[in-house]
C-alpha cells in the first residue's frame, strides 16, 4: 500500500464520516444546490455584471455572487424539506454510504490528475497502487461515461490498462 492508496482510503473515510454526520439529505442538498448554482451562474452572470461598472473582475464577481445566492437559497430550502422528512438513523447511514461514493470519486479524480501530469514518478505511484485500478474502473469511469464517451475511453484505455498490468494479483470480483 503506497501513498496513493492511503490518500484514496483517507478521502473515502473523511467523506464517509462527514456524510454520516450531516446525513444523506444534507449531502444530496449540497450536491444539488452546487449543480443548480453552477448552471444558474453560467446563465446569469453576464446579465448581472451588466449592472455594474466594467472592470476586469466584474464577470468573476458576478459569477461568484450568483453562485452563492442560488446555493444558499436552494440549500436552505432543501434543508427545510429535509427536516420535515428525515429519520435520524437512516439519514446518517445513507449519508455515510453516499460519503463513501463521493470519497472514492474524489480519490479517483486525484488519480486522474496525477496520471495526466508529466511526472513519471506520479505515474509509477499510480501503477503500483492497489486501489487505483478499482476506483477508476468501477467508480470514476462509469460516472464519466454518460457525460463524455471520449474521456471514458481514455480512462479505460490509458489509466486502467496501465494500472491493471501491475495489479493482476488483486482480484476484486468473487472467485467462481
Amino acid at each position: 500500500m503506497n501513498w496513493i492508496d492511503f490518500s484514496i482510503f483517507l478521502f473515502i473515510i473523511i467523506f464517509a464520516v462527514i456524510g454520516s454526520k450531516i446525513g444523506i439529505f444534507t449531502t444530496i442538498s449540497g450536491i444539488v444546490s452546487g449543480l443548480i448554482s453552477a448552471v444558474a451562474s453560467n446563465l446569469l452572470y453576464l446579465k448581472v455584471s451588466s449592472y455594474f461598472p466594467e472592470t476586469p473582475s466584474t464577470n468573476v464577481i458576478s459569477y461568484i455572487a450568483v453562485f452563492i445566492i442560488f446555493f444558499v437559497v436552494i440549500f436552505y430550502l432543501a434543508m427545510f424539506i429535509t427536516n420535515i422528512l428525515s429519520s435520524k438513523w437512516m439519514n446518517s447511514f445513507l449519508g455515510a454510504l453516499l460519503g463513501i461514493i463521493l470519497g472514492a470519486i474524489v480519490g479517483g479524480m486525484v488519480i486522474i490528475i496525477l496520471v495526466l501530469t508529466p511526472s513519471l514518478k506520479n505515474k509509477n505511484y499510480v501503477r503500483k497502487s492497489t486501489l487505483a485500478s478499482f476506483v477508476v474502473e468501477k467508480i470514476v469511469a462509469p460516472a464519466v461515461k454518460p457525460f463524455s464517451k471520449k474521456s471514458y475511453e481514455a480512462l479505460t484505455k490509458d489509466i486502467i490498462g496501465d494500472v491493471k498490468k501491475n495489479v493482476k494479483s488483486l482480484n476484486f470480483s468473487p472467485k467462481k
